[in-house]
């Protein structure tokens, strides 16, 4: 029910976990419409940050560091009204993904205020809101 939530927009933009296989996330959301990237995790930080910016799309000119994913994560082509899916299919946890969650949730904020919708679905365990514990009518990362 929540990963439904999610894709039809009860839920607020950002990181959240799932423990649905990674193929039924993608074909319920392209059915719904999205544009679905999908990306591995890797406990080397550098192959990490370019398995998630190769995903979406972030420019060439990105550094292989935090601060230059967050600056070209607002440089990938959205434009109000779409919607987009980034489902980061992380078997086992990293020291990384802490960061990249953080990171992650910031570029989901930062595109809402443009009137597009990136949302990142964390397929392992993570520290993010799990969907399948989210009441959508209670919860919502709104509230800032």
């Amino acid at each position: 029910m929540s990963l439904l939530a999610l894709l039809t927009g009860r839920l607020a933009p950002g990181v959240w976990r799932s423990e649905a296989p990674v193929t039924e996330v993608q074909d319920l959301s392209v059915a719904l419409g999205w544009t679905v990237n999908t990306t591995t995790t890797s406990e080397n930080k550098t192959d990490f940050l370019d398995l998630v910016g190769r995903s979406v799309g972030v420019p060439a000119y990105v550094r292989p560091n935090w601060d230059s994913l967050a600056d070209g994560l607002r440089d990938i082509s959205l434009d109000a009204g779409d919607r987009r899916l980034l489902i980061v299919d992380a078997a086992q946890a990293t020291s990384h993904d802490q960061t990249m969650i953080e990171i992650l949730d910031e570029a989901a904020a930062f595109w809402h205020r443009w009137g597009a919708t990136f949302q990142i679905v964390w397929i392992g365990e993570a520290t993010a809101p799990r969907l399948d514990q989210v009441d959508p009518v209670k919860v919502s990362r709104r509230s800032a």
